[in-house]
């Protein structure tokens, strides 16, 4: 690694902008410098040299080709300066898979506040370990001299745990790692500076901020912040803290985000559906909004926190009739914040809203609705003809033609569940048939025909018309013209016979009757008659 890019890291070490760091040696118990370090040094924090510096500690790892470096962190305007750097030579072999290190140096003319680090050669990581130590004489607040190593001793702020101060409902604390030079801890003190800063950004400058208690700790401060006593309102804001010794010098500054937020959120559910499927609420005996069934329906949530920079997580769930829950499909959810439904069963649905809100509370809210069955709606063809409720329907006898209730509808999902049954002068004649024909029909006649469809929720509907079944023209004309034969060969017997009688008695008549005859007179007998 190049000695730029060292510095780099080292600065970004000193400013403990970097998570390994946050475990840096504790002074008590000497643990390494995070838990998966397998270096540790035996000497606290903050420990200071005046003329000569010696660490040890021991190590799981070898530590061939190993470099130890010094750097200046006594400005803190300014990038760490290397001191002095060298190899690890000192290091024995205490057992197989343990070995013994050591460093001595002369520091007699150094006067800093300084991080030693133990490095691989060549290695892009991160140090083995690092240490804040103090070089030179230590200035105490009773003994100020010209001594300029006053100038070079300053607190150190380690690495928050965590970069997010977050104020609820409850006291929220939060720890502030500070190292020390020996004897200036005391009467030193946390302060901070804050803005408004929704989106990580300040919208203004900095300015003091003092709502919130401090108690020292071993090894920092323990600060808290009551919700009551913030004078701010809820929202996100950039925190900058620093910490003053008891020589009034500063450490350098760690901008932390501080999300307030004692309230939850208001949430609303906004209902709305297709204007066709509304269903009246009085004629349903319900206090709910209700729908017919694969009717689109659409729900909306409107979540205000009431500042700005906050995220939310909303999750849907639909509960059926039934009980039976499923979360949204992905056909169904229009945004994070709306979905869309086709409810196919009738009954109570219900539409729950899971919110995780910036700070991580649960909010729950639901909306209920009704879906209502929608009856189908019968239908009759008769051979084309759309056959109207009411209506007369005439026919003639002989003629074939065919009744169908093919056109009845539902909705969708109970379209292929439809049942027909005819009546026919209101007895049941068939169910489960979709048609009718003449064969169904014996005789001429008028005939009430009634026509009922039932969907899978047992809702029906009904249609009833009037079928009237006339005497052909074309037989009517037969029956006639074999009558006329009839009578006219009845009327021929009729007048032979009175022929024959008359002829018969006249033939008689002749026999019996004398006839006369006209004779003329003679000469000697001229006065006598003949008969």
């Amino acid at each position: 690694m190049g000695m730029t890019n060292k510095f780099c890291v080292i600065l970004m070490l000193a400013c403990f902008l970097m998570p390994t760091l946050s475990g840096l040696v504790d002074a008590k118990h000497h643990k390494p410098i995070s838990e998966e370090s397998l270096v540790t040094v035996h000497q606290t924090t903050g420990s200071s040299f005046s003329s000569e510096m010696f660490l040890n500690g021991s190590s799981e790892i070898p530590l061939s080709n190993t470099m130890w470096t010094l750097y200046n962190l006594s400005t803190i305007d300014e990038q760490p300066v290397a001191l002095e750097t060298g190899y690890l030579t000192n290091v024995e072999a205490t057992s197989e898979d343990s070995w013994h290190w050591d460093v001595e140096l002369n520091v007699t003319a150094i006067k800093c506040t300084c991080l030693f680090a133990l490095d691989a050669v060549n290695s892009t990581d991160l140090p083995l370990f690092s240490l804040i130590v103090y070089l030179g004489e230590i200035q105490v607040h009773d003994s100020i001299d010209s001594d300029d190593s006053f100038n070079h001793h300053r607190p150190v702020l380690l690495p928050f745990k965590n970069n997010r101060i977050v104020v609820m409902n409850d006291v929220s604390q939060v720890f502030v790692p500070v190292v020390f030079a020996p004897h200036t801890d005391i009467e030193s003190q946390v302060r901070m500076e804050i803005c408004p800063a929704p989106f990580g950004i300040c919208r203004e400058a900095f300015s003091q901020f003092t709502d919130f208690s401090q108690t020292p700790s071993e090894q920092g401060w323990d600060v808290e912040f009551t919700p009551e006593s913030i004078s701010l309102p809820d929202g996100f804001w950039l925190l900058k803290i620093y910490v003053l010794d008891s020589l009034l010098r500063t450490s350098e500054s760690q901008t932390l985000t501080f999300h307030i937020d004692r309230s939850l959120p208001d949430v609303e559910i906004v209902f709305q559906s297709e204007t066709n499927g509304v269903v009246d609420l009085e004629s349903q005996n319900s206090t709910i909004e209700s729908v017919f069934e694969s009717t689109n329906v659409s729900f909306s949530s409107t979540v205000i926190e009431g500042y700005d920079g906050g995220s939310m997580e909303l999750t849907w769930t639909v509960v059926q009739p039934d009980g039976s829950r499923h979360s949204v499909l992905e056909s169904q959810q229009l945004s994070d914040s709306e979905i869309m439904l086709q409810p196919s069963l009738s009954g109570t649905w219900s539409v729950e809203l899971l919110i995780r809100d910036s700070v991580g509370r649960l909010i729950r809210t639901s909306y209920e609705f009704l879906v209502v069955n929608q009856a189908p709606s019968p239908a009759i063809q008769l051979d084309g003809l759309t056959v109207s409720d009411g209506t007369l329907i005439s026919t003639v006898s002989g003629s074939e033609w065919d009744l169908n209730c093919d056109g009845s509808t539902d909705t969708q999902n109970d379209a292929s569940d439809i049942m027909c049954s005819w009546y026919i002068n209101d007895q049941i004649y068939v169910t489960g048939k979709s048609s009718l024909n003449h064969s169904d029909f014996s005789s001429p006649g008028a005939y009430d025909v009634r026509l009922v469809v039932s969907d899978d929720d047992d809702e029906t509907s009904s249609l009833a018309f009037t079928l009237r079944i006339e005497e052909a023209a074309g037989a009517s004309s037969r029956i006639t013209t074999s009558n006329m034969v009839f009578s006219l060969v009845a009327l021929g017997a009729l007048v032979g016979l009175i022929f024959f009688v008359r002829r018969t008695m006249s033939q008689s008549a002749a026999n019996s009757i004398p006839k006369w005859n006209r004779i003329e007179p003679s000469k000697d007998d001229s006065h006598d008659a003949k008969l």
